[in-house]
């Protein structure tokens, strides 16, 4: 036998008030619906109906009226309309979904007690929306996976053949090498966002940026210079510290200055400054690559956004990026320009702390 918890759940909820109801009555003499003479039932944290055996509203708490969006009376509202056509007068138990207005969805329980009706409503527009989200999500990181697999399979069966080359064999074993190093960064990637976003807040202490930047750049800077892309640090002096976790934002510079070297040609500039903005620490990553067109600016910390499927990567490195500056309590800004002077520059913030470090060397 199949039980609904939902329904069980709500058989529970109408026991409880039946039996509250029970002393109360016995206590006060009160009828048995004159839910206004207690404020309870106004801080429930889900809206709360009572309908005669006519359907005549007796009682509905703040929260009803929140969730059907009304300001007056009930029976004015037309989601309250669409409740009542829904409640069937023949069930003893119901619970169903109804979308209202505005995009929102409420869970409705509806049961009897005594000679009357009670209505629970259960606000669902977030959990809805947390859905889509989900499914979007699925959608995408399959696509993004199912792209390289389907690469490496027929590269695979290709390098099989008795009869391919020694040339071809060891071009497609060279994709299915690429196609392997991009799924193995790209699961890396969708982990630790997926950590980033459920864990618990990191520990933070007090940490020297100016430090964590030139780190930063010393990871990348043979690798820039073997693109023939200049790669520069400019900064302010004294720079005050921040409260933050030093290898999460030294990562947060690296993603930048490697995510800008990917849209530069030889003979580009990539620069890392720092600069005291009032009670904040200005970090900025500025390129003079061939930039993002002003359309998809908005999209760059979407999760698997990439303007160029040419240029390698994820499509991950910015999301990890604004979550972490998120998680210190800071901002993110892109700014590009796909006309001359092209480039791009991704300016974050991060509150700082009263005393100054030691100047740079």
């Amino acid at each position: 036998m199949i039980v609904d918890l939902k329904l069980v759940l709500f058989g529970v909820i109408v026991t409880l008030i039946f039996v509250f109801w029970l002393g109360w009555r016995g206590a006060s003499s009160q009828p048995i619906f004159d839910f206004r003479q207690s404020s309870i039932w106004q801080t429930f944290p889900f809206g709360l109906i009572v309908l005669s055996p006519t359907s005549t509203v007796q009682f509905a708490n703040r929260a009803a009226y929140r969730l059907l969006h009304v300001s007056e009376e009930l029976i004015e509202s037309e989601d309250y309309g669409r409740l009542l056509q829904k409640i069937k007068r023949d069930s003893p138990l119901q619970h169903f979904p109804l979308s209202l207005d505005k995009d929102a969805v409420v869970d409705i329980w509806v049961g009897p007690i005594g000679n009357a009706r009670l209505i629970f409503l259960r606000d669902l527009t977030e959990q809805r929306q947390r859905d889509i989200e989900l499914q979007l999500y699925w959608g995408k990181i399959s696509h993004e996976l199912r792209t390289p697999l389907t690469s490496m399979l027929s590269h695979l069966e290709l390098s099989r053949s008795p009869n391919i080359s020694p040339e071809l064999q060891a071009h497609s074993l060279e994709i299915v090498h690429q196609q392997t190093q991009r799924l193995t960064k790209l699961i890396q990637s969708t982990l630790e966002l997926g950590r980033l976003k459920t864990s618990q807040p990191f520990d933070k202490t007090k940490v020297d940026i100016i430090l964590i930047a030139e780190e930063a750049i010393s990871a990348l800077i043979l690798l820039a210079e073997a693109q023939g892309i200049n790669l520069d640090f400019f900064c302010d002096t004294p720079i005050p510290p921040v409260l933050g976790h030093a290898d999460k934002l030294k990562q947060v510079f690296v993603n930048l200055i490697d995510n800008a070297m990917k849209y530069c040609q030889p003979g580009d500039s990539v620069s890392v400054s720092l600069a005291v903005d009032g009670d904040a620490v200005c970090c900025e990553v500025r390129d003079t690559g061939s930039g993002v067109a002003e359309e998809h600016l908005s999209k760059l910390t979407q999760q698997f956004f990439r303007v160029r499927r040419d240029v390698p990567g994820s499509g991950l490195g910015l999301a990890i990026v604004d979550e972490i500056v998120r998680q210190h309590n800071g901002r993110l800004t892109i700014h590009s320009s796909t006309e001359p002077p092209t480039g791009t520059a991704v300016t974050f913030t991060l509150p700082s702390l009263p005393e100054p470090m030691s100047d740079p060397a």
